[in-house]
């Protein structure tokens, strides 16, 4: 009897692991209404199409921060994820404002409502973190959940990267309309 319930359980697994294996194996259709962001070169496809990934690839201030991002000290880490947000906010409000003249004046009055309760979020989110994770720990509060200025490293590369994400997210619906991509970019100092 064990036998059989042993050979059972092995059965259960070896066919729970090929069912696993052929849903792996299987095609993924492109879905037009399936948001995928990711970052840094991955693609962006917040359409289901790679046309504005292709587009974007090259970035100029992907390529500038590739050379000075996340090498040398913290404080210096800390500096460039700052300067390359604001790099990316410029590219954010090109967008919004190329955006505002393509659009019907209440899609406008939409991205303008959007867009500002995105930068609330974004400015409470980071207040949020900064103090969880940065100011409680200075000041020898509980949460003893944070180890220094790395964490406000690793804090300004997620505002960095979230207004990255955005202002990308931005300039593809820009594309969607004109099929041009612009970064007002001009370079790192």
């Amino acid at each position: 009897m064990r036998k059989q319930i042993k050979r059972a359980h092995v059965f259960l697994i070896l066919a729970s692991i090929l069912v696993v294996l052929s849903a792996c194996a299987m095609p993924i259709e492109e879905n037009p209404s399936v948001t995928s962001i990711e970052s840094k070169t991955d693609p962006i496809a917040l359409f289901g199409t790679f046309e504005f990934d292709d587009a974007i690839c090259d970035n100029p201030i992907d390529k500038a921060f590739e050379e000075v991002g996340y090498s040398g000290p913290t404080v210096q880490v800390i500096e460039a994820c700052n300067q390359f947000r604001f790099y990316w906010e410029a590219e954010m409000d090109a967008a919004c404002e190329k955006l505002y003249a393509l659009l019907r004046d209440e899609d406008a009055d939409a991205l303008r409502n959007a867009q500002q309760a995105w930068t609330e979020y974004m400015a409470s989110n980071h207040d949020l973190r900064i103090s969880m994770f940065y100011e409680d720990f200075m000041s020898d509060e509980p949460y003893g959940i944070a180890s220094g200025t790395l964490d406000k490293a690793l804090m300004n590369t997620v505002r960095m990267e979230e207004t990255r994400r955005r202002a990308l997210e931005l300039m593809e619906y820009y594309y969607r309309f004109t099929g041009e991509v612009q970064f007002v970019f001009e370079g790192w100092p």
